[in-house]
Order: structure tokens, then sequence, then C-alpha cells
């Protein structure tokens, strides 16, 4: 379960922690904290269990564990990752098999690129 918790302070305020998102709302600072595990797609199942059920018996063994991919093994289960082409795997994954060119070597698709080499504006 994902809770999300409103802190309000008065300026000046500290940055949001780390995970947190911040909005101006005109003289205050919004700040969210997670509190629990990430679950980037909403399913109820942390993120750190989308991939593998571990032990049986333990923190993620629960019904819907073990499937996801990920991909590049970075902890974010592939279907929340960026996926400019709409292929079903994330761009870093498509640069990293070469399966989608990245010309000008700065981490986008080609074919999501509006910069790429030899491309109109």
């Amino acid at each position: 379960m994902v809770v999300v918790a409103e802190l309000v302070l008065p300026r000046p305020a500290l940055p949001a922690v780390e995970g947190g998102a911040h909005r101006d709302n005109g003289g205050q600072d919004v700040y969210y904290l997670r509190i629990g595990p990430r679950d980037c797609n909403g399913n109820r199942v942390p993120d750190s269990c989308e991939t593998d059920c571990g032990e049986p018996g333990g923190a993620c063994d629960s019904p819907g564990c073990g499937r996801s991919v990920d991909c590049n093994d970075n902890g974010v289960p592939d279907e929340c990752e960026l996926d400019c082409n709409d292929n079903g795997v994330p761009d870093a994954c498509d640069l990293a098999a070469r399966t989608s060119p990245d010309s000008n070597a700065n981490g986008v698709p080609d074919e999501c690129d509006p910069r790429r080499p030899g491309r109109e504006p």
C-alpha cells in the first residue's frame, strides 16, 4: 500500500526528500513523502517484488509477484520505464541491445529523437 502524506512548510523550506515531488503553491511549498514501498504501476505489488517472489513465505511471496521483467536490472519494472516507441521494451534496453539506433549518442532512440542528425526540425 502506498500512502501519500502532505506536509506544508513555510518558505524557505528544505528541498524535497529523494523520491518526493514538489510544486509551488503560492506562498507555500508542498512536499509529498512516500511512506511504504514504491509501486510504479499501481498494482499493489512493491516494485522490489515485481520480478521475483523470493523465498516462500517471505516479504515478496504474495499474489502478483514475479510477473514483471526488468531488462536492465535497475529495480524498476519494464512497464514503468520510458518506452518512446511503444514497442514494450524500455528505451535503455533497446539502446543496449542495439534494436534502436542512437546516432548522436544522447540516450534517446533515433525514432523518438527530434534532434537526430539529418532530421528536419
